[in-house]
């Protein structure tokens, strides 16, 4: 048996989604502090632990083998030296360890070879090189520089847009650039899993949320009617879970259509697409509302199914993704509806998050001079053929940290000359 601390005893908290187990443990104990509990509950651990050891020690029917090895980040668990006390009589500190030859590999004895030649203290360091120089003569590839991993240079330096050729750029794009240009670059080739169901529901709301333009008598009852109805097709979850999604998807719903009753704006449209030239970047997107206020001006609103994010009236002043909106505005982009030139702003709509009401964040009107050189500047970037970290408020829940050079996680394992 393998007797390895973290593994047996195993005293990781265990127990159900709803956390019985916790209400069980504050009423056999009458703690109510959470530490207290979770200490309480690590103690009654450690004793069923040593429980199934016993009943695992009494199943060898002639011999019984205990193993457990040190290493760098592991050590043998504490039930191993009580049974080797037990069974010589002395401490388990003075025990006699058995060095584990490496594995003899190719791979094993390269990575030993290279890990001798890094050595600053190794004084033979000639020696080993002109080893790995003839296994890699020998066909041992992993020996060869060329395949060691930081040696290769660049499969490219190409830019992803050739210069002369049109480049594709949308509002939401250069918001998420101008956030993170590696994080745009890495999601949009493939680096984000993302969240299929809440992308359907996402969209969902969108839907019926341009009822009320298409359909104005509609009522907020008949709108929650047709999302249970259809909410199979959104979300394939069964029981409490599917219910609970589908109370929460009625109540953006709900926001949605409380905020749309009291806005004093006129609807003009809803997913009305746009598209204009700056430079050689051809901006597109569609705007969910198009909306006119009493003086004429024309306003875009966003509609987003989840929280604020951390998104405050201060910082949606920067935000490229409505000033995008409002240049399409100021250009007169839009294709099949021209609501006029002149913006008065931008808003974004936060249907998600704890607040009853849907959260509002409002860019005042922009100039569309400095905002296109803007654009033009960040689309040029987007084509370029190097792409920067930039350290920002949404990297705790970025998807792609695990290979970012600024992140723990995404450092670089080799030292760059």
């Amino acid at each position: 048996m393998g007797l390895q601390e973290g593994t047996w005893p195993n005293l990781r908290q265990r127990g159900s989604l709803l956390g019985s187990e916790r209400l069980v443990e504050s009423l056999r104990t009458g703690l109510r502090v959470r530490e207290e509990l979770e200490s309480s509950a690590a103690s009654a651990l450690i004793d069923d632990e040593r429980r199934l050891l016993h009943v695992a020690l009494t199943r060898a029917q002639s011999h019984l083998i205990a193993l457990a090895y040190t290493e760098e980040d592991s050590e043998p668990s504490h039930y191993f030296e009580e049974i080797y006390e037990f069974v010589h009589g002395t401490s388990a500190e003075g025990a006699e360890l058995t060095q584990i030859p490496r594995t003899l590999t190719p791979q094993a004895l390269v990575a030993t070879l290279r890990r001798l030649l890094m050595d600053p203290d190794y004084s033979n360091g000639k020696f080993v090189a002109s080893l790995l120089a003839s296994l890699a003569h020998g066909g041992i590839e992993a020996a060869n520089p060329r395949n060691w991993w930081g040696y290769a240079d660049l499969s490219s330096t190409a830019p992803v847009v050739a210069a002369g050729e049109e480049i594709s750029i949308s509002p939401s794009n250069l918001q998420s650039f101008n956030e993170c240009g590696l994080k745009w670059f890495l999601e949009r080739n493939g680096g984000r899993d993302g969240d299929a169901t809440a992308a359907l529901i996402g969209s969902a709301i969108h839907a019926l949320a341009s009822l009320v333009h298409k359909e104005p008598g509609i009522t907020i009852a008949e709108m929650e009617s047709r999302l249970a109805a259809n909410w199979k097709m959104i979300d394939q979850t069964k029981g409490w879970v599917k219910d609970y999604e589908l109370r929460q998807a009625a109540k953006k719903l709900k926001k949605f259509f409380e905020w749309h009753a009291a806005n004093a704006r006129t609807l003009v449209g809803v997913e009305e697409k746009f598209e204009l030239m700056i430079g050689r970047a051809k901006l597109t997107g569609s705007a969910d509302r198009l909306e006119i206020d009493s003086d004429g001006q024309v306003y875009i609103v966003d509609l987003k199914s989840g929280g604020t994010s951390g998104e405050s009236e201060k910082s949606v002043q920067d935000n490229l993704q409505l000033a995008g909106y409002q240049l399409a505005v100021a250009r007169d982009g839009f294709i099949d509806n021209k609501p006029g030139t002149n913006s008065g702003g931008a808003q974004l709509l936060f249907l998600g998050g704890t607040e009853k009401s849907a959260a509002a964040r409002t860019q005042l009107a922009v100039g569309a001079d400095q905002t296109e050189a803007q654009i033009g500047t960040l689309a040029e970037a987007m084509a370029a053929s190097v792409f920067v970290a930039t350290i920002n408020s949404r990297c705790r829940t970025c998807g792609v940290k695990n290979v970012c050079p600024l992140q723990s996680q995404g450092r670089s394992v080799i030292d760059e000359a």
